[in-house]
């Protein structure tokens, strides 16, 4: 024995026993009645089951004749539910464009910061090139301060390994270097990749 099911009529052309009130026999849009067995296959997109899931793409259908109170105030929820929805749209869309361009702003901030403190690395590199050497040893502190002046762009202040090159450290700190105290001082140094 077939489930019931109720269904509800949400397009024209679904017809019924003639009546004198209602001489064409049109089920009107809404009307929810009980049925055993499957929707006949002409009726498919006039009715649907209450209470199952819409179908993909399911879009809400509203009788545009219905001139009742509850018509008008459907179309009315309905009208202004699709104006907030524009809205927030709209307030999406300016809100992306203004965070899109802020980024941009700051990326190109960034860049000009960037080549700004990179001069900056020269100069002093440049600075502490010109004193006079010492003998004694880098402390593991000027080690890591050396190192963070080497610029990435300059092959001579690396070795082919990407590894800081001795000489160019022992330069700028002035005093005494060793690949052993670059490795002790600065582990993870490596010549930064583009």
């Amino acid at each position: 024995m077939a489930k019931e099911k109720l269904v509800r009529v949400i397009g024209p052309g679904i017809y019924g026993v003639a009546t004198a009130e209602n001489p064409t026999g049109e089920v009107p849009l809404g009307t929810e009645f009980s049925m055993s067995g499957d929707i006949p296959v002409g009726w498919q997109g006039r009715v649907a089951i209450v209470g199952a899931e819409p179908a993909e793409g399911a879009e809400l259908i509203v009788n545009d004749d219905d001139d009742s109170d509850v018509g008008r105030a459907r179309r009315e929820v309905i009208a202004k539910a699709q104006e907030h929805i524009d809205g927030l749209k709209a307030d999406h869309a300016t809100a992306i464009t203004a965070l899109t361009a802020r980024a941009e702003t700051a990326e190109t901030a960034l860049a000009t910061a960037n080549e700004h403190i990179d001069g900056l690395k020269a100069q002093i590199v440049e600075l502490l090139k010109g004193k006079e050497p010492s003998t004694d040893p880098a402390t593991a502190d000027e080690i890591k301060a050396a190192v963070d002046l080497l610029d990435a762009k300059n092959g001579e202040h690396w070795t082919k390994a990407g590894l800081p090159a001795v000489e160019v450290v022992a330069e700028i700190t002035g005093k005494v270097v060793t690949r052993e105290a670059i490795e002790a001082a600065a582990p993870d140094a490596k010549r930064p990749t583009e």
